[in-house]
């Protein structure tokens, strides 16, 4: 996700209509922070269908030269959340 108004990029899991998937993962919580290491958003979203998991840093869109770090940052993120969610999700049986 990249946000230009706020100048962040981030990576997430967007979880729809699965308040019982958000709470298996959230079962994990310590688990997944200990392979996903910047702060993370578990963002239950109780009035809503759906729940986000997620992760940000700066990014301001202008400053091109910056693009191959952020991009390395994202690349980094995508493997952390695959090996933090991918076992998680598949074994799922809500």
């Amino acid at each position: 996700t990249i946000n230009s108004q706020q100048n962040q990029l981030g990576c997430e899991l967007y979880i729809h209509d699965s308040k019982s998937l958000y709470n298996h993962l959230m079962a994990d919580k310590m688990e997944i922070e200990q392979i996903i290491t910047e702060h993370i958003e578990w963002m239950e979203l109780p009035a809503k269908k759906a729940s986000r998991i997620k992760v940000m840093t700066d990014f301001h869109f202008n400053h091109k030269d910056n693009w191959p770090n952020s991009y390395e940052w994202l690349l980094q993120e995508v493997n952390n959340f695959q090996a933090a969610f991918r076992e998680r999700i598949a074994s799922f049986k809500g």
